[in-house]
């Protein structure tokens, strides 16, 4: 009797978009081509002992999409991951522009949040000279570029609402 085989390997060259890397797939690729077997045992039993915050694993859908989308680059086949409910999906194009722009604007949410956070939440007075400066030059530089964001965004308001014309 035949038993179907699962194909765990992950192969840079059939990847195409649409694709779903299983969550099986991921970790064995993580251990055995990124890892190395060694050093993931060596780290799963220091997480074990407690001398370790994170399991070893945890990063590996990261690490494995980071791979996928850098190797089918290489290969002249661009493509973009997105970590969906333990597995690794290969969105399509239409898709990728949703899912890059969502992450790309929840971004900028976190630059803002961080710089008012610099504005707010630090003490001054309780910094020596040369941190002051360093303080303002990070809020002056972090505030021109929200500036620019800022300005970004109504430029393509204006654009999108037709008030604004762009000569080619």
């Amino acid at each position: 009797m035949d038993y179907p085989t699962e194909v765990i390997s992950i192969d840079f060259n059939r990847i195409r978009k649409g694709d779903v890397i299983s969550n099986r797939q991921v970790e064995h690729h993580f251990i055995e081509n990124i890892v190395g077997r060694d050093t993931y045992d060596q780290q799963l039993a220091e997480y074990q002992r407690g001398e370790r915050l994170y399991h070893p694993i945890s990063r590996a859908h990261a690490v494995v999409s980071e791979q996928i989308m850098r190797e089918c680059r290489e290969r002249g086949y661009r493509v973009v991951c997105r970590g969906r409910q333990k597995s690794i999906e290969v969105l399509t194009d239409s898709q990728a522009i949703g899912y890059r722009s969502n992450r790309a604007n929840s971004a900028l949410g976190l630059h803002k949040r961080q710089l008012d956070s610099l504005r707010k939440d630090i003490d001054i007075t309780k910094l020596t000279k040369d941190e002051c400066a360093q303080h303002r030059a990070s809020v002056e530089f972090h505030t021109m570029i929200e500036l620019s964001i800022s300005s970004g965004k109504k430029t393509l308001k204006a654009l999108q609402a037709g008030r604004l014309k762009v000569d080619k």
